[in-house]
C-alpha cells in the first residue's frame, strides 16, 4: 500500500526523506549560530539594492581560540 501511496503522491515521499517541514533543534535564532555552534559567525552580504545574503564563516576547532575575538 505504501508504493501505491508514493506513485499516487510522489511529493510525499520528498517530504518523508528531507523532512523540511520540521524545524530542529525548536526555537532556534539561526541569526545568532554562536549560541549552538562553536566558532560560527553570521555575516551579511549585501549583493544588490534590496538583496542581502546571510552566510556562516566556521573555523576549524583548533583554530577557534586562535580566531577568538577577531573581527
Amino acid at each position: 500500500s505504501v508504493p501505491f501511496l508514493i506513485r499516487l503522491f510522489p511529493v510525499l515521499l520528498t517530504k518523508f526523506v528531507f523532512l523540511n517541514f520540521l524545524a530542529f533543534p525548536f526555537f532556534v535564532d539561526l541569526r545568532r549560530p554562536e549560541l549552538l555552534l562553536n566558532n560560527t559567525v553570521s555575516l551579511y552580504l549585501p549583493t544588490e539594492p534590496g538583496v542581502t545574503v546571510g552566510i556562516w564563516h566556521t573555523v576549524p576547532g583548533s583554530r577557534g581560540a586562535e580566531a577568538q575575538g577577531k573581527d
